[in-house]
């Protein structure tokens, strides 16, 4: 899973005729994602699910899982915005359904107990079949 990509962080001064490319526009929004990020983390120590993102069994076949937020180790928000089926796992051992960060916003994954760790994610549900 993907850790934390520490990025230069630079306040860009505009002047009148500037000429702007997309570039610019993507320094300032990456600037302003880590700075939000830190922000998270430090003023409110936020790591985990802030509201919603309950599992629930809809049949023997599927999972739902209802729309919500957490937070990652690193301040950066997990959304998801609609509720959503989940096939459970395939494998018979005991699995975790987690929701991490993935380069362009959440993701959910299974995985097992020994993938547990610091990038794992945030822990929304337990599944032994």
């Amino acid at each position: 899973m993907a850790g934390m990509k520490i990025k230069s962080l630079e306040r860009l001064q505009y002047w009148q005729g500037q000429e702007l490319r997309s570039s610019d526009f993507n320094k300032q929004l990456d600037s302003a994602e880590q700075l939000r990020w830190w922000h998270n983390r430090a003023v409110h120590a936020s790591f985990g699910v802030g509201f919603g993102l309950t599992v629930t069994t809809a049949n023997d076949e599927s999972l739902t899982l209802a729309c919500g937020v957490a937070y990652d180790c690193f301040g950066r928000e997990l959304v998801i915005p609609e509720t959503r089926a989940i096939k459970p796992p395939a494998s018979q051992q005991r699995q975790y359904l987690s929701i991490a960060w993935g380069g362009n916003g959440a993701r959910l994954l299974w995985i097992t107990g020994s993938d547990l760790g610091g990038n794992a994610g945030v822990l929304l549900a337990r599944f032994k079949a």
